[in-house]
């Protein structure tokens, strides 16, 4: 038995790693934590940042796009609730209404979510998230970047 799976051993190739190979699965597992995004954004994105230090710059753009800092700042449950509640034009950014999801954060700005019954979707996720954690319920201490300044009784943020 051992002679024959040696025999299969040496019938299989070896798979080269190829630079079109690294940055394929990087792609991938980029789009994995960012919410699957497009290939022509991806592009853009990487167009962008082409004359920067490309892997820092091109993380630090889709960090600050608006739909992933809603899921940082835990005012929806993942990136595409995110761009629901922005399409949906629940979301304003420095006190004007906000419809894109891809729209890039500058620092300062102030982002706030001013729909009513959206706010209690909200307070609901965060102290159903604070109860998995094994956290005090009233208390709404939620682990966000050290970037972010959060208040979550006016459901508001600044960068």
């Amino acid at each position: 038995m051992n002679a024959r799976k040696k025999q299969i051993q040496k019938l299989r190739f070896k798979v080269k790693t190829t630079p079109f190979r690294k940055r394929y699965y990087l792609k991938q597992r980029v789009k994995a934590v960012y919410g699957n995004i497009r290939t022509r954004l991806y592009t853009n994105i990487k167009e962008q940042v082409v004359n920067t230090k490309h892997g820092l710059e091109f993380i630090t753009v889709l960090e600050r796009r608006l739909e992933n800092m809603l899921e940082r700042l835990h005012f929806a449950p993942s990136i595409g609730a995110g761009a629901q509640l922005i399409k949906h034009r629940h979301v304003f950014v420095n006190g004007n209404e906000c419809t894109s999801p891809g729209y890039v954060v500058n620092v300062g700005d102030l982002i706030q979510v001013k729909d009513a019954p959206t706010q209690k979707q909200i307070e609901k996720h965060i102290k159903l998230g604070l109860s998995r954690n094994k956290r005090p319920l009233p208390s709404l201490r939620v682990s966000v970047p050290d970037y972010l300044e959060v208040n979550y009784y006016t459901m508001s943020a600044v960068l």
